[in-house]
C-alpha cells in the first residue's frame, strides 16, 4: 500500500483540528498521522518555500484522499493542499546500552520482532563480557557484561512509526526522528 506526505498551507492549529474532526468523522482512525509527531521535518525550509504555516499529514492512498476531500470542503478556512508526495520509504537510527542480561534479551526480543514493513539494517550488537569486573562495587566504571550497539529500522512509515514508539518509551533505547524519503517529483 502506498503512503503520502500531503502538505496544507493554514493556520496549523485550525488544520489539524479541523483534519483530525473531518477524518475520524469518516470513521477513519488509523492510516494518517500529522507527520511532526516523531517524523524529522524540514520545517523551517518548508515555511520559507510555502510562504507561510503548513501541516504535514503522513497517510495512506485512502487517507490521502479523505484529506483531499477535507482541504475541498474547508472553503471558508482558506486551506490549500500545496504538495503531495508519495513516500518511498521511512527510516530513523537508534542506540542503545544496557549491563543487564536480562534487560539484554528484551533488547534481542524486540528489535527481533518487528511489525510486516519494518527492517533492522546496519544493525551492529555488541557484548562484552568482563570477568575480571565481577562483584558489586560502588563506584565501578567496568561491568561483568554490557550489551550496546546501534542500527536502522526503516520500510514503511506507519510500521516504522510503531517501531519507533516502543524504543523511545524504552529507557535503554537512544533513538533520532524519523527521515521520510519520496519518490522523485509531487504528486508521484
Amino acid at each position: 500500500m502506498a503512503s503520502w506526505e500531503v502538505i496544507i498551507r493554514g493556520d496549523t492549529d485550525t488544520v489539524r483540528a479541523y483534519t483530525t474532526g473531518y477524518l475520524r468523522g469518516r470513521g477513519l482512525r488509523r492510516g494518517w498521522v500529522f507527520t511532526g509527531e516523531g517524523f524529522d521535518l524540514s520545517h523551517i525550509r518548508d515555511l520559507v518555500k510555502y510562504h507561510g504555516s503548513v501541516v504535514h499529514v503522513t497517510c495512506t492512498t485512502e487517507a490521502r484522499r479523505a484529506v483531499q476531500a477535507a482541504v475541498r470542503d474547508a472553503a471558508e478556512y482558506d486551506f490549500e493542499i500545496v504538495e503531495a508526495r508519495r513516500i518511498v520509504r521511512a527510516t530513523f537510527p537508534f542506540r542503545f546500552h544496557t549491563a543487564s542480561r536480562k534487560v539484554a534479551g528484551s533488547i534481542r526480543r524486540t528489535l527481533g520482532r518487528l511489525p510486516d514493513g519494518a527492517r533492522l539494517t546496519a544493525y551492529q550488537p555488541r557484548e562484552v563480557v568482563d570477568p575480571s569486573a565481577r562483584g558489586a562495587e560502588l563506584y565501578t566504571p567496568a561491568h561483568a557484561y554490557e550489551f550496546s550497539g546501534e542500527g536502522r529500522i526503516e520500510g514503511d512509515p506507519f510500521a516504522v512509526r510503531r517501531v519507533w514508539e516502543k524504543l523511545r518509551a524504552n529507557e535503554f533505547f537512544d533513538v533520532d526522528d524519523i527521515a521520510i524519503r519520496h519518490a522523485a517529483g509531487a504528486d508521484r
